[in-house]
């Protein structure tokens, strides 16, 4: 074109130089504009790509990051509840153990307390009726006693009566030794019923206690089955903790590694976006570079315009002055060659120029091709990240697959220790009603143990009791036969004194008969016989009849006074007797004080002893006593 455009310049079509002026300026500025619009869709569509891809990348993130943390939320919220609830079963299951416990306990106590005080009040009831029916026999056999002492004291008044009154006090010794056998026999019956109910009570104690003791040995089984149980409900609590924490550490890495991941996102979010700025400042420096390239080229074709109009200019006036130049024209057209020349020359550079041009515009288009291929990487980097987005979003799934699937676990788990938190309140509540039932037979073993141990006291003291009443009563027995013999005693001497006092009586023809060895008090004979007596260490020899005979009724005057004594003294002991069956041990005291105090018997002098030859040698020391002054 442009040689033709030379062509038909050298021909002298000015107009048609315009005319490809004008064409190669339209194609420069329709290049421009293309390229312009070229560069502004690039730019649209990369900020459009760019925009997008942030969008999309932010929200998968944000997507990601809010469904895992809504998931680990909604994770531990769900496991603390859970723990929260099995805290309060647990708290709630230590309570009711507890109240338990203590009704328990508190039942155990007013049971145990109530039978004490039955026990206490039936053994009050029997000691009371005991007491009362001793004292009902006391107090019948102390008046028996009495009613027959007095018979025997008004009936004894007289000395005359004494044989009948020795025979009722060997008959009243008689009923006392009866008494007394029937006592024996009768606690002797009560002892041996006591022994049988303490030997069946101690079987049925010795049964309890194996009952206990096998009780006992069931009840530590169920406790350790509770605390078998207890320590396995603690293990699954540990567990379900321990997997809880470590399901919580699980949870809080993955967090962790997401965000680190969103950080690396965001790294990588700027370090796109510098590229991004990297690449619009390059491109703002290509537009600048091209606009200070299209205004050079403006100016240049000003300049080019202003050259083509000045050469328009001369060719006009050329053409003006053809006529009159015709002669120079030779001249004028080597001017012109020259000028095309120069032209030619100066065409041949914007040739040059518009080659280089095309050449920058390939350049340009090379670096578009560029962009658009970084441009379609960055869309594959998109699209990579995008799956990658789409398989994290995957394994999130997969994890909250995972995680449903231990929150179904460990509601089966919870479900389970539930079920096993009941089994143990159950076995609780059993252990508790066993305990129950163990304390009881306990409490009840202990007040049997306890009131047979009274009981046993109660026998003991009962035994030492009978065995100090029967030393007592063999004493008694020794000493009411003692008394026996001494009465005896006293009474063959009162009949020999009699026998004597009538030997001694002159009217009576056996006076002289009487074998003097043979009394008890014997008083010797003088050489005119005169009998020779000793009345308080003195001689008797010159005493006459009246004299023995006044002795005599003085003798029988002392031995009714003895014999009165006596019976006061047999009165004394049987209520001492009495009394001490009463339960007391005064009686002892009561008989010595008979025994030997201000009612003993006066002394008949040292010929009373002499008298009782045949007797002295039962009598021993109960006679020296007797024969004392008080």
């Amino acid at each position: 074109e442009l040689e033709a455009q030379l062509r038909g310049m050298r021909e002298g079509d000015a107009s048609s130089a315009q005319a490809s002026i004008a064409d190669l300026a339209n194609v420069r500025r329709v290049h421009e504009a293309q390229l312009d619009a070229v560069r502004e869709e690039h730019a649209a569509k990369m900020a459009a790509a760019e925009s997008e891809h942030r969008q999309a990348r932010e929200q998968a993130v944000q997507a990601a990051l809010s469904a895992a943390r809504e998931q680990s939320d909604q994770t531990l919220a769900i496991r603390d509840q859970e723990l929260t609830v099995l805290r309060a079963e647990m708290r709630r299951l230590q309570d009711t153990v507890q109240s338990i416990r203590e009704t328990t306990e508190g039942e155990m106590r007013a049971r145990s307390q109530e039978s004490v005080d039955h026990q206490k009040e039936i053994a009050r009831r029997d000691k009371e009726a005991m007491v009362k029916a001793h004292e009902e026999q006391i107090k019948m056999m102390e008046e028996r006693h009495e009613a027959k002492l007095k018979l025997v004291v008004e009936q004894h008044k007289d000395g005359e009566t004494i044989e009948q009154l020795m025979n009722q006090v060997s008959q009243s010794a008689q009923q006392v030794r009866e008494l007394q056998a029937r006592l024996r026999e009768e606690r002797d019956t009560m002892l041996s019923e006591k022994e049988e109910a303490f030997k069946a009570r101690n079987a049925l104690l010795t049964e309890k206690d194996q009952r206990l003791s096998k009780q006992a040995a069931a009840t530590d089984q169920e406790k350790a089955k509770l605390a078998s149980l207890q320590m396995a409900v603690e293990t699954m609590s540990e567990r379900a903790s321990q997997s809880f924490a470590e399901e919580k550490l699980r949870l809080q890495k993955e967090h962790a590694r997401l965000e680190q991941m969103q950080r690396s996102l965001e790294t990588d979010r700027g370090v796109m976006q510098e590229s991004v700025q990297a690449e619009a400042s390059k491109l703002e420096e290509m537009r600048a570079q091209r606009e200070h390239e299209h205004r050079l080229f403006v100016e240049e074709m000003s300049k080019e315009r202003q050259s083509l109009s000045d050469q328009r200019a001369i060719l006009v006036q050329q053409q003006q002055q053809q006529a009159k130049l015709e002669a120079e024209g030779a001249r004028e057209v080597a001017d012109m060659r020259a000028q095309i020349d120069v032209e030619k020359v100066r065409i041949l550079q914007d040739k040059e120029a518009l080659v280089a041009e095309r050449g920058a515009f390939k350049a340009d288009r090379d670096q578009l091709a560029s962009d658009r291929a970084k441009f379609a990487e960055g869309a594959a980097t998109l699209e990579r990240e995008m799956k990658a987005l789409s398989s994290m979003a995957m394994d999130l799934e997969t994890k909250a697959a995972e995680i449903a699937e231990l929150k179904a676990r460990s509601e089966k788990e919870l479900t389970d220790s539930l079920k096993i938190a009941e089994q143990a309140q159950r076995a609780t509540q059993e252990a508790a009603q066993e305990r129950a039932r163990c304390s009881e037979a306990e409490r009840v073993a202990h007040a049997s143990k306890a009131e047979l141990d009274r009981e046993r006291g109660e026998i003991a003291a009962e035994k030492a009791a009978v065995r100090r009443l029967k030393l007592e009563a063999a004493r008694k027995e020794e000493a009411a036969r003692l008394i026996e013999q001494r009465l005896s005693g006293q009474m063959r001497s009162h009949m020999n004194i009699e026998n004597e006092l009538k030997g001694l009586d002159p009217a009576n023809p056996s006076f002289q008969d009487t074998p003097l060895s043979s009394a008890p008090y014997r008083v010797p004979l003088g050489e005119h016989g005169v009998r020779h007596s000793r009345v308080n260490g003195e001689d008797a020899e010159a005493l006459g009849i009246d004299a023995q005979l006044q002795w005599g009724e003085e003798e029988r005057r002392k031995g009714k006074m003895y014999v009165a004594q006596q019976l006061h003294f047999l009165m004394g002991m049987a209520t001492g007797l009495q009394v001490e069956e009463a339960g007391g041990i005064e009686s002892s005291v009561f008989m010595e004080q008979y025994r030997f105090g201000s009612t003993a018997p006066d002394t008949l002098g040292p010929e009373a002893s002499k008298g009782d030859d045949d007797e002295g040698q039962h009598n021993g020391q109960e006679d020296s006593v007797s024969s004392t002054l008080p």
